[in-house]
């Protein structure tokens, strides 16, 4: 098992690795972003930019092996600095769209 297997996460959804560039809306602000994997329920995401707790946003990113372009809303859950000016983001998707 690797570190995505279901049974080795606290996390409620299954998790799938997913390495490509998307975007992020934010207010009036454009944000590149790579994701790092993703669930139907959120995305875990690298930025250059301090991400604000609770936002709404729109995300969006393409799934690689299909070349479909998904965008959805959803809130900022939490962000850490990981070196100057890189962060990790978790985001919750509203899978309702």
């Amino acid at each position: 098992m690797d570190e995505y297997s279901p049974m080795l996460t606290r996390r409620s959804y299954e998790r799938f690795k997913l390495e490509t560039e998307g975007r992020l809306l934010l207010e009036d602000k454009e944000i590149h972003i790579d994701c790092w994997d993703f669930s139907s329920k959120g995305l875990d995401a690298f930025s250059n930019v301090s991400l604000p707790i609770n936002n709404k946003v729109k995300i969006e990113f393409s799934i690689p092996w299909t070349n479909q372009l998904l965008t959805k809303d959803g809130r900022i859950v939490w962000c850490k600095e990981i070196d100057k000016n890189y962060y990790r983001f978790g985001a919750e998707l509203d899978i309702g769209q």
